[in-house]
């Protein structure tokens, strides 16, 4: 039985049998082992060192391939294939908070595989502010350098969730931005149903697991008044179903209020004073490259433009050398810092200031 640690051991051994890209110290932050660990559970010596990495990922993930099949060895190729990129990535490092990357869940996928999969927000316009304050709950003056929703109590953020192989980040965004101002308004923290934004927000152009634009969603829901539902009496499939739409829900949670912005042009200082006043932030990103994120601020390696993942803001850091946001994925807790990730505040990194919204109930 190999431990994590021996294949570690083999693949910063310097040799000439291995490939540069696995003998170079960078290797350790590729298997970082908060989020790659494991034993391989077997004997086998025919391994070579990547296919023993390979073996940890498939136990370490429940991946299901069988060894000699077409299958196996396509995905083993990708794989091989992701390695080369995590060096690529982990290249470019100025600061010792740099974004780092390696092995993730993600990694048996080609790009094209992760992004028809994971990556669903529709081409988004151009959003010209809607101005539809929300409300003030504090002065600026008093804005603190560091600000999290998820610190507040009682707790006015739901646990991390997962879209799985279904391109409603669309939702999830809509969503968990309105199960926190529901509870920041209620002092009640109800999980919504995504599902039914699935299932039904094809009424406001949006298209189930293919993806959506949130400022579409909330548009819409403000204008019908449509009331989501509880997770747990709509919950989600990971697929887009027929919709039943509850209009005798008794729960009143109703869009009243939204805006919708862009502030990419040099206007992005305003968006940590929007979170700490408003509340969340649903956001439109580029996240190609968070494919194989392990942690760290993310301060390159994607686009201001190219806009196809849908995610939230919950709080910012602005005490350090770099200022970043704190920012909540729906890829399951198993991804990035326990399901979250950290965006570089400023240069609109990764289009977080190109489509922004802010919703009140």
């Amino acid at each position: 039985m190999m431990g994590i640690n021996g294949v570690l051991r083999m693949l910063c051994r310097p040799s000439a049998t291995l490939l540069p890209l696995i003998i170079t110290l960078s290797c350790l932050s590729s298997l970082n082992s908060a989020s790659f660990d494991g034993k391989l559970n077997s004997t086998d010596s025919t391994f070579s060192v990547e296919e023993s990495i390979f073996q940890i990922f498939i136990q370490k993930f429940n991946k299901t391939y069988t060894r000699g099949s077409q299958e196996y060895f396509k995905r083993y190729r990708i794989f091989k294939e992701s390695l080369l990129k995590h060096e690529m990535l982990n290249a470019i490092a100025t600061h010792r908070d740099h974004a780092t990357y390696g092995i993730t869940k993600f990694s048996d996928l080609t790009s094209e595989e992760f992004q028809f999969q994971y990556l669903g927000t529709a081409s988004i316009p151009d959003q010209s502010v809607r101005s539809v304050p929300g409300p003030v709950r504090r002065p600026l003056k008093t804005m603190p350098l560091v600000y999290d929703l998820r610190s507040i109590k009682p707790p006015v953020v739901t646990p991390v969730k997962n879209q799985k192989s279904c391109g409603a980040c669309w939702a999830f965004s809509v969503v968990e931005t309105m199960e926190t101002q529901i509870a920041l308004k209620t002092k009640r923290l109800t999980q919504l149903s995504a599902q039914e934004l699935v299932d039904c927000g094809t009424a406001a152009g949006d298209g189930g697991c293919r993806g959506g634009i949130p400022c579409k969603t909330l548009d819409w829901l403000n204008r019908t008044k449509t009331s989501l539902v509880p997770e747990s009496t709509y919950p989600y499939k990971a697929k887009k179903g027929d919709c039943r739409i509850n209009k005798n829900s008794t729960l009143n949670a109703v869009v009243t209020n939204f805006s919708c912005g862009n502030y990419a042009a040099d206007e992005e200082h305003v968006m940590p004073a929007m979170l700490y006043n408003q509340g969340p932030l649903s956001i439109s990103v580029d996240a190609e490259s968070w494919q194989y994120y392990l942690g760290g601020i993310i301060q390159y390696h994607c686009t201001p433009t190219y806009l196809n993942h849908a995610v939230q803001i919950v709080g910012f850091d602005m005490s350090g050398d770099i200022p970043f946001y704190n920012v909540r994925n729906s890829w399951g807790v198993n991804w990035g810092i326990d399901g979250y990730l950290k965006i570089k505040i400023g240069n609109n990194v990764c289009g977080v200031a190109s489509a922004v919204q802010t919703v009140s109930v």
